[in-house]
């Protein structure tokens, strides 16, 4: 009996996670700026330094983990890519001011602390939407992978972790050749960027798989210290996956590859509050903030740092 009122509540309380949560990627497509040699709204591969000032922001993923905490608890994902390489940002809003933590090591239980969880599927012969995990397709498939980004604040190491294999039994990876990721804190905010090569993703020519306009399956896991208690969610998806989605592939979303080509970025300057030891504060906003987020039933809005694409 004991274990059944336990199970009961264990899943009202996965429900009422679900139902709070919320991201901008309503309809499970989000979008990988190019940043190639062609682009010619002046963005090249960003520099890897935990700065997106270089990034093009203008397809950001916004996600919160409950309306009552969204504007101090969320998280704005941003993706780009070329031919050799998959670009991750995050910027993650930190409830309390505090800076962020996560003392764990890639044999640790590196989900328990702050760090945003990325699955992709880059073998393109499986189709979408993906099959059972346990599905000879992808169970031991290289090319089903999980990105994890997230800081070690114990040892003060940028992690750049990739497991492998729909049921993660394929040789993992951490910091793979090629690769690099780096973060910058302050309080109630942690950045961080990471440069992804395709050979890391499982692609064996180590090009891009994916012609414009074309899709990868993908998921996102967002976590804030301590990862567990209703602190996460989820974004990139079909279906809400709640908190399994390594368990969940028929879940996915897709993350579709945007043509090379120049994009307008509308400039303003405008100002927005900021969050500093608790207190709202303003400031002037470089050009670009005008990406807020949605604004939950709460009527709060949502703070978005989409900074301007160099142009």
């Amino acid at each position: 009996m004991r274990l059944l009122c336990g199970t009961i509540l264990l899943a009202g309380a996965l429900l009422s996670q679900t139902l709070l949560a919320d991201t901008s990627c309503r309809d499970g497509v989000a979008k990988a700026v190019w940043c190639g040699e062609t682009a010619d709204w002046g963005v090249r591969a960003p520099a890897i330094d935990g700065d997106l000032s270089d990034w093009n922001c203008s397809e950001p993923v916004l996600a919160w983990n409950a309306e009552e905490t969204a504007d101090v608890e969320n998280c704005t994902l941003f993706f780009m890519y070329d031919e050799a390489n998959f670009y991750i940002a995050y910027e993650m809003a930190l409830p309390g001011g505090r800076m962020p933590e996560n003392t764990n090591r890639p044999q640790d239980r590196y989900w328990r602390g702050d760090l945003v969880q990325v699955r992709l599927c880059t073998d393109k012969s499986v189709g979408w939407p993906l099959p059972n995990r346990k599905d000879p397709r992808l169970a031991k498939n290289p090319r089903v992978v999980c990105v994890n980004l997230w800081r070690d604040t114990a040892a003060g190491i940028d992690y750049c972790h990739i497991a492998r294999g729909a049921m993660l039994g394929c040789p993992a990876a951490t910091n793979p050749e090629g690769a690099a990721v780096r973060t910058k804190s302050a309080p109630g905010r942690f950045t961080l960027e990471a440069r992804v090569p395709w050979t890391a993703l499982g692609v064996t020519d180590g090009k891009c798989p994916f012609a414009p306009g074309g899709r990868m399956p993908a998921v996102v896991d967002i976590k804030w210290h301590p990862g567990l208690d209703g602190h996460y969610t989820a974004a990139v998806f079909a279906q809400d996956p709640g908190a399994f989605a390594f368990m969940n592939l028929g879940t996915w979303g897709q993350i579709e590859f945007s043509p090379p080509g120049r994009r307008k970025l509308e400039v303003k300057r405008k100002e927005r509050p900021e969050t500093s030891g608790g207190h709202a504060t303003r400031r002037s906003q470089p050009p670009c903030a005008a990406r807020r987020g949605p604004t939950p039933r709460t009527g709060r809005r949502l703070p978005l740092t989409c900074r301007s694409a160099r142009r």
